[in-house]
């Protein structure tokens, strides 16, 4: 019945019951467990669970727990992190009745004690020196630095040019006029007085007004005598 009676429900809740109960219980079906540190014991997050011959992988969450919806069966299991050495188990069982706890210890990389990077470290040395010590490799090499240098070089000769240039003009403009000879400093002496020239008056006035002076000047002697 779509719409059974109330009466009637109880006994169609007891009739399904184990039903939905089995179908609720198969979300837990598969792998769970956590990732340490196998030096700190800290749990790990991020870190990749794979399980072999599945293309879907799952990571850890921030306390160190993880867990894989599986069928049952037997499984390889590998979880990687970054700077962490992998760890695979394998022959893990997965059964109907419930998930199984794996619990993995990765072991940190020490890159300086680690004697498979430093190998690999010094054949790619070996490989990169050799490759620089062949003629043609070399002749480029030195080409380039060449090339660089005399392009620094012209630069800096062009800025300097510039910096001169410009300290030339601003100093054109400060320049000052020199004085020629008319204009120097002139002592005039006529019958015992001095006159001194002032630099500041234009040259023809100032004979004029020295003309004039010295009229003035014989004139007084003249009448003076008489």
């Amino acid at each position: 019945e779509k719409y059974p009676e109330e009466k009637n429900l109880q006994s169609y809740w007891n009739d399904n019951k184990g039903a939905l109960l089995a179908f609720i219980t198969q979300i837990v079906h598969g792998i769970r467990g956590f990732v340490f540190d196998s030096k700190t014991k800290i749990p790990l997050s991020g870190v990749v669970i794979h399980v072999h011959g599945i293309q879907h992988n799952v990571t850890t969450y921030r306390d160190g727990d993880f867990f894989r919806l599986l069928s049952s069966g037997k499984y390889d299991i590998t979880v990687e992190r970054i700077g962490y050495e992998s760890e695979t188990k394998t022959n893990i069982f997965v059964t109907n009745q419930s998930s199984t706890y794996v619990e993995f210890k990765l072991k940190r990389i020490d890159f300086y004690d680690d004697q498979q990077y430093l190998l690999a470290i010094k054949t790619f040395y070996n490989q990169s020196k050799t490759f620089i010590r062949r003629p043609i490799v070399f002749y480029i090499l030195a080409a380039l630095a060449i090339s660089v240098i005399c392009v620094i070089v012209v630069f800096y000769v062009r800025r300097r040019s510039c910096s001169s240039c410009r300290l030339f003009t601003n100093s054109r403009r400060y320049e000052i006029l020199a004085q020629d000879d008319t204009n120097s400093s002139l002592i005039h002496q006529t019958n015992g007085d001095k006159i001194v020239r002032d630099t500041d008056v234009v040259p023809n006035e100032w004979e004029d007004d020295a003309d004039e002076y010295t009229l003035f000047t014989s004139k007084a002697n003249i009448s003076t005598a008489i």
